[in-house]
């Protein structure tokens, strides 16, 4: 980031943002500093910190000092999927594997995916391998 974070002053809640009060309404710091200085946000948008994503240093949660900058440049209104991508979590660091624990490619050949829709990646090639040594022939032999 070639500018610094700035923190917003004052009160920060128990995840580490910094609430405000708009009069009967409560509204974080950073979306605000985003409407003044880049423009209103659609409303299935959200906030992603950008020094955040760059610091690999940062904890994340509640101790989390990115999630106290206002700094507009550091702000980008990205989709909630997008964001938790983003981020260290994870189902972010799965979803960026390219590769298996055995090294095989995650292609979307090599993916199977759950009948149920629910999201995961396994990889076809392990499944068969393991599929082989727990009925101890080849699966060739099976579909013959």
């Amino acid at each position: 980031m070639e500018k610094p974070c700035i923190q917003s002053r004052g009160y920060r809640n128990d995840k580490g943002y910094a609430p405000i009060s708009l009069g009967q309404r409560i509204e974080y710091a950073h979306r605000i500093a985003y409407l003044l200085h880049v423009g209103p946000l659609q409303p299935w948008l959200v906030i992603d910190h950008l020094c955040h994503n760059e610091d690999l240093t940062c904890p994340g949660g509640s101790t989390c000092l990115h999630r106290g900058c206002i700094e507009p440049t550091h702000l980008e209104a990205v989709t909630n999927s997008e964001n938790i991508l983003r981020g260290r979590a994870t189902s972010a660091v799965n979803a960026r594997r390219t590769h298996c624990l055995r090294g095989h490619e995650l292609t979307p050949e090599n993916c199977y995916a759950r009948p149920d829709g629910k999201s995961h990646r396994a990889c076809r090639t392990c499944i068969r391998m393991r599929q082989q040594a727990r009925y101890g022939r080849s699966m060739s032999e099976v579909s013959a």
